[in-house]
């Protein structure tokens, strides 16, 4: 992919940080928006993985994709001779889904020279560790995980949003501003939440904090793993790092 393509890319997904909440029903799923139309113009293809549906939904930077689309097309300074158009797809933030989705998207027509997407940090992680060896560039403007900062993981991967362990530094202000002595964290098991949560730990080590910690796995059916330990009493304050659902 040429880069001078990135700046495209990153333009569709600061933009569509912006929107309303948006249906699959109300779009055309795997048809190109915008539609060719007997443009002369030579077409190049994104790939938009997002949420519909499962345990975040991401739908809603839809109508700010359509519109960062509009306005980089009808700027003929920007890609002179080419016009952007994406191709939507479901995947309910899920890594299987996510997986599945990404493939038959680069195997299928028409091709795609990037990926905007996927729709949360669970199923941006596996697609954002392959899309490399595609030649793929990879835009999200949702996901945060802090995993994406390996960049020899992730090398051709770029976000909009700045990573949750940054919230580690503002956790420890809290408890510092309130002289919190003993707090518990409730955590998912997955790298968007563990590693942001092992971060506020070494501080809360750091300034000698108590805490005590249980690990949630949460999956379908609901949570497993039972309530928080028996040592998670006579708390200051209790942080949780999972999925709302």
């Amino acid at each position: 992919m040429d880069s001078t393509l990135l700046l495209p890319c990153l333009l569709l997904a600061l933009v569509s940080q912006s929107g309303l909440l948006a249906s699959a029903a109300v779009y055309n799923l795997e048809d190109p928006y915008p539609p060719e139309n007997n443009d002369s113009r030579v077409p190049l293809y994104f790939s938009l993985i997002q949420s519909f549906s499962g345990q975040y939904i991401s739908s809603y930077s839809l109508p700010g994709l359509q519109l960062a689309l509009d306005l980089i097309n009808e700027d003929e300074t920007l890609l002179p001779g080419y016009s952007l158009h994406f191709v939507i797809t479901d995947t309910p933030c899920n890594k299987i889904d996510a997986l599945d989705t990404f493939h038959r998207q680069v195997f299928e027509e028409p091709t795609k020279i990037g990926i905007i997407g996927s729709g949360c940090s669970v199923s941006t992680e596996p697609t954002a560790s392959i899309s490399h060896y595609y030649n793929l560039v990879q835009v999200s403007c949702i996901a945060s995980s802090p995993a994406f900062r390996d960049r020899q993981l992730f090398p051709r991967y770029f976000q909009l949003l700045p990573t949750d362990a940054s919230l580690a530094i503002t956790y420890m202000g809290l408890i510092e501003f309130y002289q919190w002595k003993r707090v518990a964290i409730i955590v998912q098991m997955e790298n968007l939440f563990t590693v942001a949560m092992d971060e506020l730990k070494v501080l809360l080590n750091d300034n000698s904090i108590e805490y005590s910690e249980t690990e949630l796995v949460i999956d379908k059916a609901g949570v497993n793993g039972g309530p928080p330990n028996s040592t998670i009493v006579n708390l200051d304050s209790v942080f949780v790092s999972l999925t709302p659902n």
